[in-house]
Protein backbone atom coordinates (compact mmCIF):
# COMPACT_ATOMS: atom_id res chain seq x y z
CA UNK A 1 0.00 0.00 0.00
CA UNK A 2 1.20 3.48 -0.84
CA UNK A 3 1.44 6.27 1.69
CA UNK A 4 -1.34 8.23 -0.03
CA UNK A 5 -3.70 5.26 0.28
CA UNK A 6 -2.88 4.89 3.97
CA UNK A 7 -3.53 8.59 4.53
CA UNK A 8 -6.82 8.33 2.65
CA UNK A 9 -7.94 5.37 4.75
CA UNK A 10 -6.93 7.17 7.95
CA UNK A 11 -8.89 10.28 6.96
CA UNK A 12 -11.95 8.21 6.09
CA UNK A 13 -11.70 6.49 9.48
CA UNK A 14 -11.21 9.80 11.33
CA UNK A 15 -14.19 11.53 9.66
CA UNK A 16 -16.35 8.42 10.11
CA UNK A 17 -15.46 8.15 13.80
CA UNK A 18 -16.22 11.83 14.38
CA UNK A 19 -19.54 11.45 12.56
CA UNK A 20 -20.57 8.31 14.46
CA UNK A 21 -19.38 9.66 17.84
CA UNK A 22 -21.41 12.84 17.54
CA UNK A 23 -24.48 10.96 16.29
CA UNK A 24 -24.28 8.81 19.43
CA UNK A 25 -23.88 11.94 21.59
CA UNK A 26 -26.87 13.54 19.83
CA UNK A 27 -29.04 10.49 20.47
CA UNK A 28 -28.18 10.58 24.18
CA UNK A 29 -28.64 14.33 24.69
CA UNK A 30 -31.39 16.84 24.06
CA UNK A 31 -29.36 19.54 22.32
CA UNK A 32 -28.70 19.99 18.63
CA UNK A 33 -25.01 20.89 18.84
CA UNK A 34 -23.76 17.34 18.27
CA UNK A 35 -25.99 16.88 15.22
CA UNK A 36 -24.54 20.04 13.69
CA UNK A 37 -21.05 18.67 14.23
CA UNK A 38 -22.04 15.38 12.58
CA UNK A 39 -23.51 17.17 9.57
CA UNK A 40 -20.33 19.23 9.28
CA UNK A 41 -18.24 16.07 8.84
CA UNK A 42 -20.20 14.77 5.83
CA UNK A 43 -18.58 16.95 3.10
CA UNK A 44 -15.12 16.25 4.52
CA UNK A 45 -15.84 12.53 4.57
CA UNK A 46 -16.99 12.64 0.93
CA UNK A 47 -13.89 14.59 -0.10
CA UNK A 48 -11.66 12.08 1.69
CA UNK A 49 -13.33 9.24 -0.24
CA UNK A 50 -13.38 10.72 -3.77
CA UNK A 51 -10.55 13.27 -3.96
CA UNK A 52 -6.91 12.42 -4.53
CA UNK A 53 -4.80 12.59 -1.40
CA UNK A 54 -2.73 15.65 -1.94
CA UNK A 55 -2.07 18.22 0.73
CA UNK A 56 -4.51 20.69 -0.85
CA UNK A 57 -7.48 18.32 -0.45
CA UNK A 58 -6.48 17.29 3.05
CA UNK A 59 -6.32 20.93 4.15
CA UNK A 60 -9.58 21.59 2.28
CA UNK A 61 -11.33 18.87 4.31
CA UNK A 62 -10.45 20.56 7.59
CA UNK A 63 -11.27 24.05 6.31
CA UNK A 64 -14.67 22.91 5.03
CA UNK A 65 -15.40 21.17 8.33
CA UNK A 66 -14.55 24.26 10.40
CA UNK A 67 -16.35 26.74 8.12
CA UNK A 68 -19.45 24.55 7.85
CA UNK A 69 -19.55 23.96 11.60
CA UNK A 70 -19.41 27.70 12.36
CA UNK A 71 -21.95 28.45 9.63
CA UNK A 72 -24.38 25.84 10.93
CA UNK A 73 -23.86 26.88 14.54
CA UNK A 74 -24.41 30.58 13.96
CA UNK A 75 -27.32 30.10 11.57
CA UNK A 76 -29.29 26.93 12.28
CA UNK A 77 -28.59 26.58 16.01
CA UNK A 78 -29.15 30.25 16.82
CA UNK A 79 -32.25 30.32 14.58
CA UNK A 80 -33.76 27.26 16.23
CA UNK A 81 -32.91 28.45 19.70
CA UNK A 82 -34.15 32.00 19.22
CA UNK A 83 -37.21 31.34 17.08
CA UNK A 84 -38.58 28.00 18.23
CA UNK A 85 -37.63 27.94 21.90
CA UNK A 86 -38.50 31.58 22.53
CA UNK A 87 -41.90 31.22 20.84
CA UNK A 88 -42.72 28.01 22.64
CA UNK A 89 -41.70 29.21 26.08
CA UNK A 90 -42.16 32.98 25.60
CA UNK A 91 -40.73 34.48 28.79
CA UNK A 92 -40.71 31.20 30.69
CA UNK A 93 -37.64 29.29 31.75
CA UNK A 94 -37.36 25.51 31.51
CA UNK A 95 -37.54 25.27 35.31
CA UNK A 96 -41.11 26.49 35.34
CA UNK A 97 -40.29 30.12 36.05
CA UNK A 98 -42.94 32.45 34.70
CA UNK A 99 -41.64 35.99 34.35
CA UNK A 100 -45.14 37.44 34.09
CA UNK A 101 -46.48 35.84 37.28
CA UNK A 102 -46.17 37.26 40.77
CA UNK A 103 -44.72 35.16 43.56
CA UNK A 104 -44.75 35.60 47.34
CA UNK A 105 -41.44 35.98 49.17
CA UNK A 106 -40.93 33.47 51.96
CA UNK A 107 -37.84 35.30 53.26
CA UNK A 108 -36.69 38.94 53.08
CA UNK A 109 -34.59 39.74 50.02
CA UNK A 110 -31.84 42.31 49.78
CA UNK A 111 -30.41 44.43 46.99
CA UNK A 112 -28.19 42.79 44.43
CA UNK A 113 -25.05 44.78 45.31
CA UNK A 114 -25.57 44.94 49.08
CA UNK A 115 -26.64 41.42 49.91
CA UNK A 116 -23.76 40.53 52.30
CA UNK A 117 -24.27 36.88 51.45
CA UNK A 118 -27.92 36.95 52.48
CA UNK A 119 -30.56 35.93 49.99
CA UNK A 120 -34.32 36.05 49.94
CA UNK A 121 -36.36 33.04 48.99
CA UNK A 122 -39.43 32.11 47.00
CA UNK A 123 -41.00 28.72 46.51
CA UNK A 124 -42.33 27.79 43.08
CA UNK A 125 -43.96 24.39 42.98
CA UNK A 126 -41.76 22.27 45.20
CA UNK A 127 -38.54 24.17 44.48
CA UNK A 128 -36.92 26.90 46.54
CA UNK A 129 -35.14 29.71 44.71
CA UNK A 130 -32.68 32.28 46.09
CA UNK A 131 -33.58 35.88 45.32
CA UNK A 132 -32.00 39.32 45.30
CA UNK A 133 -33.79 42.54 44.52
CA UNK A 134 -32.62 44.67 41.63
CA UNK A 135 -30.50 47.71 42.50
CA UNK A 136 -32.83 50.53 43.54
CA UNK A 137 -35.56 48.22 44.83
CA UNK A 138 -34.18 48.08 48.35
CA UNK A 139 -35.16 45.40 50.83
CA UNK A 140 -38.31 43.52 49.90
CA UNK A 141 -39.97 42.01 52.95
CA UNK A 142 -41.26 38.50 53.48
CA UNK A 143 -44.88 38.14 52.36
CA UNK A 144 -44.67 40.75 49.60
CA UNK A 145 -45.41 39.85 46.01
CA UNK A 146 -42.51 40.03 43.59
CA UNK A 147 -41.90 39.57 39.87
CA UNK A 148 -38.88 37.83 38.41
CA UNK A 149 -36.77 40.09 36.21
CA UNK A 150 -33.96 37.75 35.25
CA UNK A 151 -31.91 34.76 36.31
CA UNK A 152 -28.25 35.35 37.18
CA UNK A 153 -26.52 32.06 37.79
CA UNK A 154 -28.62 30.36 40.46
CA UNK A 155 -30.17 33.58 41.82
CA UNK A 156 -33.39 35.22 40.68
CA UNK A 157 -33.29 39.00 40.40
CA UNK A 158 -36.69 40.34 41.42
CA UNK A 159 -38.66 43.56 41.78
CA UNK A 160 -41.62 44.47 43.97
CA UNK A 161 -45.07 43.49 42.81
CA UNK A 162 -48.38 44.13 44.61
CA UNK A 163 -48.64 43.63 48.38
CA UNK A 164 -50.06 40.30 49.55
CA UNK A 165 -53.39 40.38 51.26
Amino acid sequence: MELSQIIQILLIIIWSMIFISFIIVEIQTTGIWAALTSVSTIPSLIISIVAPNIVLYIVLQFIIFIVLWFTLYFSVYKLLKNKLVNKKYAKTDFNGLDYDAEYVLTKDTYEELNNNGEYGEIIIGDKKYRTLSKVGEGIINKGEKIKILEVKGNVLLVKKGNKCQ
